[in-house]
């Protein structure tokens, strides 16, 4: 059978259905591509590897690592990304790293990494502004990795290792004839720091601003006037000031302002008895206070008169009216509430009919007192209460008793003897031990019109006796005051003069260094 004609009819055919039929695709890995980054890397630094793997169809991606020459570590052995640990080295040297495509091991990259000798590094930038209107302010500020403290305002650039860096701003003393100036810094990001760590990334520019303040309440004296505003004497002013003088700084708008005290941060504690209260002032000056005291509902307040914080910042309260001693866990004072009836931890009441004025801490943390009875013809009396008991209202440990003449201020000097100021003048005892009448080691009194009552004293830097009365305030000098006898009667070195004032107290701040007083 002639089947020619069969053939000649499907032949046709079928060549036209394989033509029209899509071709098969065929899953295959066709290369793969792998890079480093960064390609130049210093001694113990890392370089990030990535690769790809491509192909047709559905293909195995998966990617194995290893080290062929030069060392160092990878942080896994697959994956498309992961990181290389250059060894440490003495010189430079170059490093082959080869990608393999699982799927196909006869596909492979390999890329070069450098591994030089120099440190890993970064930038750390700093733009460091002095306090207002001083541009030949000197700041402090240390940089962990950096061998020298930075001094210089405006912005520096610093050539840093790479890693954790931590920056502190230090607080910077300018040096005062009478009392040092105090500036405080901070780093300009959220709460304002003194000090922040920051991370450097190898070539990364990092930047940080640094402030400081204008000082605050340091470089001064501080003290109240006419009993409704507190007033700072710079020390520029007190130097060679003699005469009258107007205060650089008044704050407040209280009733009746008796003592001041600072705490450790530099703020500014002060009594109101004609208010019934006691404030916290900002260091910065701001026109309110930043926190006020009130009596709670035991009247643990009550006609206030003396501030002083103890060694540990628990701030210590004299109660005229209650008769009382009052502490203020440092915990509680430091949470700034606002205003608020604080409990006190500590209550001292032994001494029912106290009229208790000036307080202040000897160096072994004993709390002292002065008693002052207003017309009541009872003399003046000077307590002690032990450190180790004062929160357990004890009686006092000493009661001596003093002269009938507005005891009020009390102070302890550098040596630890003990100033107590009376209508009579000013009196240096060496601190009483057991009950009696101590005898005055020196009783000092300024050159006619005499002290006009004599209210408070405190000891500048170099040991100068600064005096207040309602006359004036007047500087007797330390050598003036360093004499055998037991009356001195002299003219002050200095007499300054503002208008009339009815003042309880007298503040250096920064208080210096060598005295019994906490901040």
């Amino acid at each position: 059978m002639n089947q020619s004609w069969i053939k000649a009819l499907v032949f046709p055919l079928l060549a036209a259905a394989l033509v029209a039929c899509p071709p098969t695709v065929t899953d295959k890995i066709t290369g793969i591509d792998a890079s480093a980054t960064p390609a130049t890397i210093a001694s113990a630094a890392t370089s990030s590897l990535t690769a790809t793997v491509s192909g047709t169809g559905t293909f195995n991606t998966a990617v194995s690592w290893s080290i062929v020459s030069g060392g160092g570590s990878l942080s896994a052995n697959t994956g498309g990304s992961v990181t290389y640990t250059a060894p440490t080295v003495t010189a430079t040297i170059p490093v082959q790293i080869r990608a393999t495509a699982v799927g196909d091991s006869s596909l492979s990259k390999t890329v070069q990494v450098t591994v030089n000798t120099s440190a890993a590094t970064g930038t750390l930038t700093l733009t460091i502004g002095a306090p207002f209107g001083d541009t030949a302010f000197v700041p402090n500020v240390s940089v962990s990795g950096v061998a020298a403290p930075i001094t210089s305002l405006g912005e520096q650039s610093l050539t840093v290792p790479v890693g954790d860096i931590t920056v502190t701003v230090n607080n910077v003393t300018k040096a005062g004839a009478f009392v040092d100036g105090v500036f405080s810094g901070y780093i300009f990001s959220a709460g304002n720091p003194t000090s922040k760590t920051v991370s450097i990334a190898q070539g990364a520019v990092t930047k940080l601003t640094v402030f400081y303040d204008s000082g605050g309440f340091s470089g001064t004296l501080w003290l109240t006037k006419s009993g409704s505003k507190f007033y700072g004497i710079s020390d520029t002013a007190l130097a060679g000031a003699s005469g009258s003088i107007t205060p650089g700084s008044s704050l407040g708008a209280g009733t009746n302002y008796d003592d001041i005290a600072f705490d450790k941060s530099g703020n500014l504690w002060i009594t109101d008895g004609g208010a019934n209260v006691v404030q916290e002032w900002d260091k910065n000056q701001a026109s309110t206070p930043l926190q006020t005291i009130t009596s709670n509902s035991n009247g643990s307040i009550g006609g206030p008169v003396g501030l002083a914080f103890d060694a540990q910042g628990n701030l210590w309260v004299s109660n005229y009216f209650k008769h009382t001693l009052v502490r203020y866990n440092k915990s509680n004072i430091d949470n700034k509430t606002g205003t608020n009836a604080l409990d006190p931890d500590a209550t001292i009441d032994k001494v029912g009919l106290a009229g208790y004025q000036q307080i202040a801490f000897d160096v072994a943390g004993n709390l002292w007192a002065v008693d002052y009875r207003i017309g009541s013809g009872s003399p003046d009396f000077l307590y002690k209460f032990d450190a180790a008991k004062l929160t357990a209202n004890p009686a006092p440990s000493v009661t001596a008793t003093l002269q009938v003449d507005f005891s009020s201020g009390i102070t302890f000097d550098g040596a630890g003897k003990l100033w107590i100021t009376d209508n009579g003048g000013v009196k240096k005892y060496d601190p009483p031990t057991a009950d009696g009448k101590p005898t005055p080691l020196l009783t000092l009194n300024r050159s006619s019109p005499y002290f006009q009552k004599a209210s408070a004293t405190a000891f500048d830097k170099l040991g100068n006796l600064w005096v207040h009365d309602n006359d004036g305030i007047f500087e007797f000098t330390a050598a003036q005051i360093t004499t055998p006898k037991t009356t001195l009667e002299l003219a002050p070195d200095q007499k300054l003069l503002f208008g009339a004032i009815n003042n309880y107290t007298l503040r250096f701040y920064p208080i210096p260094a060598n005295l019994p007083l906490y901040h």
